[in-house]
């Protein structure tokens, strides 16, 4: 993780969970201001996340959704829908 912050793609990391109860199945969400945009887009390319503003929904390997939310540095990376609405 220093490794990947060092690079400058990634100024600052938050982590969210609807409640306290931390368990299998849990919906989690990670906000990221983004610092450097060619590594942030040339990372996510490699993912299926295209550049610019709006959601991807990308598949996880149960077969379950997770949500890419980018909005100018805001990156939100989500299990739910509804939490990234809130968090928008």
């Amino acid at each position: 993780m220093r490794q990947f912050l060092e690079t400058g793609a990634i100024k600052e990391i938050a982590a969210t969970v609807p409640d306290l109860f931390l368990i299998d199945g849990t919906e989690l969400s990670i906000v990221l201001r983004t610092g450097n945009p060619l590594l942030t887009t040339g990372a996510l390319a490699l993912i299926g996340v295209p550049p610019g503003d709006g959601t991807t929904v990308k598949k996880n390997t149960h077969g379950e959704p997770v949500y890419w939310v980018r909005k100018g540095k805001i990156l939100i990376i989500s299990t739910h829908k509804d939490e990234v609405d809130a968090i928008l």
